[in-house]
């Protein structure tokens, strides 16, 4: 089966893992959403959608997306991931911005953990990273065993 990984990303990470995710799945390919036309995902029997969580919220163009295309998005086989450093917070973040309808039809809904590379954040976002989550360093909370489990299931 043909697999679409449509990601947003913020400072890289969900396009790395989209990127690994694409590298384990036979036939799969990431895509990034910016650019990407719906027409484009017909060809695919199986599509992933990744996006990266800020302050409890996934990227404007991935919500968008998900509320233009959720009658279309049913048609196909769904996985869907998050990014993001509070993983205690992933039943919540999926539910305030996914579509009920496709948090439903979904295989599979995981949060894949995170990286925060002060390096990479601007001043303002750091102060929230700061605040909410506590963390000034580098920290790399990814979980590969969900990355190698998402995908085990569209394998």
């Amino acid at each position: 089966m043909k697999t679409a990984i449509v990601y947003t990303t913020k400072q890289g990470t969900t396009k790395q893992v989209a990127t690994q995710l694409a590298a384990k799945i036979p036939d799969a390919v990431a895509l990034p959403l910016k650019g990407t036309d719906f027409n484009e995902l017909k060809m695919y029997q199986t599509i992933i959608i990744g996006s990266p969580v800020t302050a409890g919220m996934i990227s404007k163009e991935m919500k968008t997306f998900m509320t233009t295309y959720q009658e279309e998005l049913k048609q196909y086989r769904l996985g869907l991931f998050l990014c993001g450093l509070q993983p205690e917070k992933a039943t919540e973040v999926f539910e305030q911005n996914f579509p009920a309808e496709l948090l439903q039809h979904a295989t599979i809904k995981t949060f894949v953990g995170g990286i925060y590379d002060p390096k990479q954040c601007p001043f303002f976002s750091r102060l929230i990273i700061k605040k909410v989550a506590g963390l000034t360093n580098y920290t790399n909370l990814l979980k590969h065993e969900k990355i190698d489990e998402l995908a085990k299931i569209f394998s």
